[in-house]
């Protein structure tokens, strides 16, 4: 009975954190809108750059208040991590200190002759990582709110799917979204429980930051070099908003990664299909077929030089990889494991009501 009400708590919690998390969502595209519409120069794109500017805040606030109970949970120790900080925040600062210009460029005409580049460039680098340190953790809650939410329900889903290809609109999508072949029977899906042991999955993190920099490599293309938010946005301010977008990005991977934690799959007469890798193949394809992304290439090569490129988009993956990092290193040191916890704990619990119904 303690166990069950516990469950309950944690859904009820997790219901309240994904709904104010969209209520705030509601609120900043109201807010974004009507500030935009108030400047007398309404423009789409300029609603989307204060709309994002306003997702970055809520990711920061959620990030304070996430912090503190999930600091302690981690796979490795905290003064490891502490140290690891450390150590980044020397050498991105020497990286930054190897460009001069760059720096003087970051730093106000007036304030120029009594800042020195060392300082700045740490204090710059500290803020840059601690700031995307909180959001990544807020970043992350909602995320793991939202798995635990919405996996159940569709793993529930799968096993209900019909070989015949009656289903209804929610089944069909289901299928779709996670690759699931015509000749195999769904009914039989497994998960497995987690090793709560296991050490920190440095492979899995690897692949999951690798899938982070290209989808938001991809994102950086299509606002950086689009020919219609280039009319309305300053190269700069697309880029920004690129960097804003990319805070949503492990919208994509954390949920493969959660099923392959899992160990999330159908079961086949001849092999089994894995629920992650299906996720992973669908979002892949949607990515590849998606044939604008080389239509901005090629104007922008025709209206900018290579040159312009090269340094209109190397700051925003240099950014953009520390994004990926940060989030990715979060996520698989503080919540994968909660999460594929939950989830395979309520879906075996789940399965063996409906056995002995």
């Amino acid at each position: 009975m303690f166990g069950e009400q516990l469950w309950v708590d944690r859904e009820r919690r997790d219901r309240f954190v994904f709904g104010t998390f969209l209520l705030m969502l509601i609120g900043a595209a109201c807010i974004a809108i009507t500030g935009v519409a108030l400047t007398g120069k309404f423009s789409i794109y300029l609603a989307l750059l204060s709309f994002f500017s306003y997702i970055m805040l809520i990711m920061f606030i959620e990030g304070l208040v996430c912090l503190p109970s999930h600091w302690h949970r981690g796979v490795l120790p905290n003064r490891f991590i502490i140290a690891l900080l450390v150590v980044a925040v020397l050498l991105l600062t020497a990286f930054l200190l190897s460009f001069p210009t760059y720096i003087d460029h970051l730093i106000p005409i007036e304030l120029r002759p009594y800042v020195d580049h060392i300082g700045f460039a740490y204090l710059a680098i500290m803020m840059v990582i601690g700031y995307f340190m909180v959001c990544g953790f807020g970043v992350m809650g909602i995320l793991g709110s939202m798995m635990r939410i919405l996996l159940l329900p569709l793993l529930m889903k799968v096993e209900t799917l019909s070989l015949d290809g009656g289903d209804d609109v929610v089944g069909r999508a289901t299928a779709y979204l996670l690759y699931i072949p015509k000749v195999i029977d769904p009914s039989d899906v497994e998960v497995d429980l987690p090793d709560m042991d296991a050490s920190f999955p440095m492979e899995d993190m690897a692949r999951s930051i690798a899938w982070d920099m290209g989808l938001a490599c991809v994102i950086g293309i299509y606002f950086a070099f689009n020919p219609f938010i280039l009319e309305n946005l300053t190269a700069s301010q697309a880029l920004g908003m690129a960097v804003s977008a990319a805070l949503c990005v492990p919208l994509f991977i954390v949920p493969w990664a959660v099923l392959d934690r899992m160990n999330a799959r159908i079961v086949g007469p001849f092999r089994d299909h894995m629920l992650g890798d299906g996720l992973r193949r669908r979002v892949l394809g949607i990515v590849i077929a998606s044939g604008t992304l080389l239509a901005f290439l090629r104007i922008s090569f025709q209206e900018m030089s290579l040159d312009q490129i090269v340094i209109t988009y190397s700051s925003y993956v240099m950014v953009n990889a520390i994004i990926a990092i940060i989030f990715m290193f979060i996520f698989h040191n503080y919540f994968e494991r909660d999460i594929a916890r939950d989830v395979s704990m309520l879906f075996i619990i789940d399965d063996e009501k409906d056995f002995e119904l």
